[in-house]
């Protein structure tokens, strides 16, 4: 899939020997400088590759992607290979991270028992729908919001409102 805000990713990469001389006991780590990703589990041990040959990942990377990420974002990490011989490889890894941005798209205000004009009026009961839009790349699951009257020129008899994965 693809990588979401607020996922722990568990990130397999293959490793191929483009040289002419096996690599034996290699490892990878790896890091990165972007404040919007934590690797939670840096290393990897790939052990022995032939050359010429692609590893067979059976262990996996661990990266945290908070919630506040933004979206559309590539986050760069380097890829640090050694092998028992103390050669050093670095290579660069990026992932897009995909996120929701939630908007207000909009209301429908039907005012029952009112004057009908589409707008709250006093004394009137109101049923009031409002509909929300995702324009970011990733899903936004479970959304659910809450309505308060901060003035207190209304009453809200019915607050909560969900909408699911948008």
């Amino acid at each position: 899939g693809q990588l979401d805000s607020g996922e722990t990713i568990d990130l397999k990469i293959q490793v191929k020997n483009n040289g002419s001389a096996n690599a034996s006991t290699v490892n990878g780590t790896l890091s990165t400088t972007d404040p919007n990703v934590t690797v939670v589990q840096p290393s990897v041990t790939y052990g022995s590759i032939s050359a010429g040959s692609t590893t067979n990942v059976s262990t996996s990377y661990r990266i945290l992607i908070p919630v506040i990420a933004p979206d559309d974002r590539e986050m760069s990490f380097n890829l640090r290979l050694t092998d028992n011989a103390g050669r050093t490889w670095n290579e660069r890894v990026g992932l897009t991270n995909h996120a929701a941005i939630l908007r207000h798209n909009g209301e429908t205000v039907v005012d029952l028992g009112g004057n009908s004009n589409g707008r709250p009026d006093p004394g009137e009961s109101v049923q009031y729908t409002v509909k929300i839009k995702n324009l970011g790349t990733g899903p936004a699951s479970s959304v659910t919001a809450k309505l308060r009257s901060w003035n207190g020129l209304a009453v809200v008899t019915d607050s909560m409102a969900t909408w699911g994965t948008i």
